[in-house]
């Protein structure tokens, strides 16, 4: 049987995509570029996780919302999960206005999906 392949949007720290690949899931963390070393070094802290049978240690992948939407398209996702994904533009959460961007990137995340029973859940 294949691995769930999810996709992890908007990830901060990566824990939630440590936990999915810990549980066997095939997933992709993607956030913006300042973020990703530090979840390549929570994943490395957290090494002992990928040693269990079932692990599967996440790939890294940087992705603002809304570009580079053509790798979106070509993977095959059975979900995608985001949390707190109108956090964007520091402490002035109307600076930036993100939510056409991210619209358009869990559609193509979406309309890329594995089968018609995958979902989107979102908090």
């Amino acid at each position: 049987m294949p691995l769930p392949r999810p996709l992890f949007t908007g990830s901060g720290t990566g824990v939630l995509g440590m936990a999915l690949g810990a549980l066997g899931a095939n997933v992709i963390i993607t956030d913006l570029r300042d973020e990703l070393p530090h979840i390549e070094r929570n994943l490395e802290h957290n090494a002992a996780l990928w040693a269990q049978q079932c692990a599967h240690r996440p790939a890294v992948r940087e992705h603002a919302w809304g570009a580079d939407m053509d790798w979106l398209c070509e993977q095959r996702f059975d979900y995608v999960v985001g949390s707190d994904l109108l956090y964007f533009g520091g402490w002035d959460l109307m600076a930036v206005d993100t939510r056409e961007p991210l619209l358009q990137s869990l559609a193509a995340a979406v309309s890329a999906t594995a089968a018609p029973s995958s979902f989107a859940p979102l908090a």
